[in-house]
């Protein structure tokens, strides 16, 4: 069941996320009737996987809902516009419950009744699902949304009376012949001392709706309910065939119970997505012929005879379900990180083959080797691929919070995505949603001002928020531009100060740039009070750990009552990276390349001291010195006080230069982890590498250097 839950789970996000997307479609254009029938796809398919699943608060929540689009289609603008309302505080309910079902397995116990209530009122129905009348059954005939019908067709809960006895035509009755050849001898003495014991046995026949969206599951909640009543002996198709979801629509079960038809008939005909049921007891008299009576016919058919599990030409026919095309697979990251570590462990002994076999190796040797790193560098393309996923998902949750916030603080704005077609890393996509939520927040609170105050600076009513997102340099950016009033300057200096960040003096003395650096730190905020939405100077603090513990940066840009910019600059991969491998006295280390800007040489005699630390002038800017043997306690090689080789990196939008040994050249390196036990000093270091020759090298934090 575990396997359908999370399917269940991923398939209902998606169908969220879409909700959130069209709703605010929708608001911008009320008569885009094209929108309305994507809501009604994501809205019903979700109603349905939920009763598959048996959550019937989705299930009932998500049917008002449909209730409520069809009453959008005719409305006038000041109603649509309150159901557009209630239908967003619906999908916040629907988030609300699934995140219990991730959670718990199950809804939670809030009520939606007064949500369910006011979607009935603005649609001017009766809400009749809110108060049943009464305790009867009620199913979902989905029959009336088939697929072939027309998209806005949809399934309606009523009570219907064949819910409690349902007209179907009867199972053809069982000979001794056909129960012979249906159940072997194990299977009707089960049946014959069950008989005995004053219990029944029947054999079941259910068909479920074709609209059916998840049958595996579906079968499941059947099998649940009828085993709470009785023993399961058989079913056809098998156990693992109706998991598998190996079959049509159609199933059979036969089943040891003390429970007479109609308890059965009834408890079956409520459970949704269920078409027909039809059932027969066994004939007790057949049931307790003698062993005798069959013995010779098992003789006889002993070794071509179908097991009970096995289809015969009496037995109800299976469909064959239609081939499923773009499956999915759920894969732990921990899963894809060996891989990728066997992948590095390959195109390492592939490499070490090489310079053992360099000197001397025929031609078949030479070309098998070639084709052998071709294929090993497929492999590595694959992995990565498997890791990363459409950049542009990092921005799902924005335009709903935008919408939220800007309600509650009477501005209106403008959000702007430009976002190209980049490939991200996964667990890069889920680390940076929360930093996002938080730059974005900021931007709508400090940044962006009231309406009427933007008219008075000559500024439009309406104010903009750009989200940009692009790869460069095997990096991917991210900014957040606004054209607000700009960071308060003079208030982060305040508030710096107070902290107890930084000094006074220091705060007075720092430059623009170096204030902007200071918004990152803990309880540095420019509010006087604390609100819901900012004043605690924890918000981008958050940003700051969460974007470098990825190996990126983080800096901000702001221009007075012209607006702010904040850009995150990250790996597009975490696992596999190009670096600039580097040697320093006997060890190796890579500079991940994202980060360098060029490489060049210093003479001893150029290197001067400023603030107590050492420093270099390049291109007319005074770059502070990190002297890599220094930092990292490695002796260095001979010559390096003569001749300096620089590194010059980038990070947080400032320069610096590392000081090695020797430059050995580009690699693609297989990123792994480093555990503080491992080394006794890992505040330089954010992972480890094998390199081709079997040796490790450790890969340089550039923003702690």
């Amino acid at each position: 069941m575990t396997r359908y839950l999370n399917a269940f789970i991923d398939e209902a996000n998606g169908h969220i996320q879409a909700l959130n997307r069209n709703l605010l479609e929708l608001e911008r254009d009320p008569g885009n009737a094209g929108v309305v029938n994507e809501l009604f796809r994501s809205v019903h398919t979700l109603k349905g996987s939920s009763a598959a699943m048996g959550f019937h608060g989705l299930a009932r929540l998500t049917h008002e809902m449909e209730n409520a689009l069809e009453a959008v289609r005719s409305a006038d603008d000041r109603r649509r516009a309150q159901m557009v309302e209630i239908l967003f505080r619906c999908v916040d309910a629907l988030e609300t419950i699934l995140y219990h079902v991730v959670d718990e397995n199950g809804e939670g116990g809030a009520d939606y009744d007064g949500l369910i209530f006011e979607l009935a009122a603005i649609c001017g129905t009766q809400g009749g699902s809110v108060n049943p009348p009464d305790e009867r059954p009620c199913v979902y005939d989905g029959r009336a949304g088939a697929a072939g019908e027309q998209e806005s067709a949809r399934g309606e809960w009523e009570y219907s009376p064949e819910a409690e006895a349902p007209a179907s035509a009867p199972l053809a009755a069982c000979g001794a012949e056909d129960y012979q050849r249906r159940y072997n001898r194990f299977e009707r003495n089960v049946f014959r001392s069950a008989v005995s014991d004053g219990r029944s046995v029947f054999e079941i026949r259910v068909r479920l709706d074709r609209d059916c969206l998840m049958k595996g599951a579906r079968v499941f909640i059947i099998f649940q309910a009828i085993g709470r009543l009785g023993e399961i002996i058989t079913s056809n198709p098998k156990a693992d065939e109706i998991e598998d979801e190996r079959f049509g629509f159609e199933f059979s079960v036969t089943l040891v119970t003390q429970a007479d038809e109609e308890r059965l008939r009834g408890m079956l005909s409520g459970i949704s997505e269920v078409e027909r049921v039809d059932l027969r007891r066994l004939d007790p008299e057949l049931v307790c012929a003698s062993a005798d009576e069959f013995a010779g016919a098992d003789a006889d058919a002993s070794g071509a005879a179908p097991t009970a599990s096995e289809p015969t030409a009496s037995r109800p026919p299976t469909l064959t379900p239609p081939p499923r095309a773009g499956v999915s697979v759920r894969v732990d990251v921990e899963k894809l990180d060996a891989l990728c570590d066997i992948v590095s462990e390959l195109l390492a002994q592939e490499a070490r083959l090489e310079s053992l076999l360099q000197n001397a190796r025929p031609q078949p040797l030479t070309e098998t080797i070639e084709a052998m790193r071709y294929v090993l560098e497929r492999l590595r393309e694959t992995v990565i691929k498997v890791r990363t996923a459409p950049a542009g998902a990092v921005f799902n949750r924005i335009p709903m919070m935008v919408r939220d916030i800007t309600k509650k603080l009477g501005k209106e704005v403008d959000l702007v995505v430009e976002s190209e077609e980049t490939e991200l890393d996964k667990v890069v996509i889920d680390e940076l949603g929360e930093p996002l939520l938080h730059i974005v927040r900021n931007a709508l609170d400090h940044g962006v001002e009231a309406p009427e105050i933007r008219a008075a600076r000559g500024k439009p009513g309406k104010a903009a928020i750009f989200l940009r997102a692009y790869s460069s340099g095997g990096h991917f950016h991210i900014e957040v531009e606004d054209d607000g009033a700009g960071v308060d300057i003079e208030g982060v200096r305040k508030s710096a100060a107070a902290s107890g960040a930084i000094s006074a003096e220091a705060a007075a003395s720092a430059s623009e740039k170096d204030v902007l650096r200071l918004i990152f730190l803990p309880s540095v905020s420019t509010r006087d009070t604390v609100t819901e939405f900012s004043g605690r100077g924890v918000g981008l603090d958050v940003v700051k750990t969460r974007v470098e513990a990825l190996g990126g940066t983080v800096f901000a840009e702001s221009a007075e009552l012209r607006g702010t910019k904040v850009t995150i600059r990250i790996p597009l991969s975490l696992a596999i990276l190009r670096a600039l491998l580097v040697r320093v006295g006997g060890e190796i280390y890579a500079i991940p390349l994202g980060a360098v800007d060029s490489v060049v040489h210093v003479r001893g005699d150029e290197v001067m001291s400023a603030r107590n630390r050492e420093v270099v002038v390049l291109h007319d800017q005074i770059i502070p010195l990190t002297r890599l043997s220094s930092a990292l306690g490695v002796e260095a090689g001979r010559g390096a006080e003569e001749r300096l080789t620089c590194v010059v990196v980038r990070a947080g939008g400032e320069f610096a230069a590392l000081a090695a040994d020797r430059v050995i050249g580009q690699r693609e390196i297989v990123r792994k982890p480093v555990k503080a036990q491992q080394l006794c000093d890992t505040k330089y270091v954010i992972g480890a590498s094998v390199l081709n020759d079997g040796s490790v090298s450790m890969i340089l934090d550039i923003n702690a250097l």
